[in-house]
């Protein structure tokens, strides 16, 4: 279970650049940062499998603490943005895939991570 990212070239115009991720990549239990990879969330995805696949998009969320709220600004009602951490929601709906199945978001949600459930063979992720 670890978080994986393929960095991309950042003198690419951040609207060109694209990302595979495969089984040689990530594994069952892995989250692929695509926001991290990219540079950017993806647009669209484009998932080809030869065995069963299920996943997850966007488990991973920031949340931020409370400021304490003892300064001469009375800012204890805002988020303090510089303690925010990482957490992750596994209540986001399970996507399974059969083998040799293709799976293609075409870009009206945006795909920051993507966590492998499980996996069985081989698979080809594409993010643009």
């Amino acid at each position: 279970m670890a978080d994986v990212t393929k960095l991309v070239n950042r003198g690419v115009p951040a609207a060109q650049r694209t990302q595979v991720f495969t089984q040689a990549d990530a594994g069952e239990g892995d989250v692929i940062l695509v926001r991290d990879s990219l540079g950017r969330p993806a647009k669209k995805v484009l998932i080809e499998t030869t065995a069963n696949l299920s996943l997850r998009f966007n488990v991973y969320h920031m949340v931020y603490p409370q400021r304490d709220g003892r300064d001469l600004m009375d800012t204890g009602h805002l988020p303090n943005l510089a303690l925010g951490g990482r957490v992750k929601d596994d209540t986001t709906a399970i996507i399974s895939l059969e083998a040799d199945e293709t799976f293609e978001m075409d870009g009206s949600y945006s795909v920051e991570d993507i966590e492998l459930l499980t996996v069985s063979g081989n698979f080809t992720i594409t993010t643009v």
